[in-house]
């Protein structure tokens, strides 16, 4: 059984997925993970999907997981009609369920907004998201102009991050 809540009353809801289309005719549902490693989501054996302006919890109900590609049946919902009208919906789970990371380890939700300078002082803009490739993530940073900027996310850029003052530093120039 699911029940709706707000994020007020859950805390701050970290988003861990999206739910794709539905998968078979038996309530199935694909899922799109932003976690690290896709399966990673299966680990939490409740989810809060987005109805509106609602968070709904859900338990897992089965799961499937192969390579990338991963499909779940969530409690309640048994026929592929019912899956589709999730379809888009983003999975979250309260932030306070997150596991702790290790000193210097940081999640993305934590960096976005946060401020970038150069080691010379340069103020190059705000985080506003992050992407994966294959060799590191990388930072979009939008400046006061309007410029974006992407920056490797990769130890010998960065040099320090300040949670706390939302400020980074980085060896960067501007025309990179």
């Amino acid at each position: 059984m699911s029940q709706s809540t707000s994020p007020n009353a859950e805390g701050e809801i970290c988003i861990l997925g999206r739910i794709g289309a539905a998968h078979g005719v038996k309530g199935w549902s694909h899922v799109q993970s932003f976690t690290d490693d896709p399966a990673d989501i299966l680990g939490y054996k409740t989810w809060l999907i987005q109805h509106s302006d609602n968070w709904v919890e859900y338990k897992i109900e089965s799961k499937r997981s192969a390579g990338n590609k991963i499909a779940v049946k969530l409690a309640g919902i048994n026929d592929r009609a019912t899956a589709h009208t999730l379809r888009g919906s983003e999975i979250g789970i309260p932030a306070a369920q997150l596991p702790k990371l290790a000193q210097n380890e940081f999640y993305w939700r934590d960096l976005i907004g946060m401020n970038v300078v150069t080691v010379e002082g340069e103020v190059l803009g705000t985080i506003t998201s992050f992407f994966v490739t294959g060799a590191n993530d990388v930072m979009v940073v939008s400046g006061a102009n309007e410029s974006e900027q992407l920056i490797p996310y990769a130890a010998s850029v960065v040099k320090t991050v300040s949670v706390v003052d939302k400020r980074m530093t980085v060896d960067w120039v501007i025309d990179y």
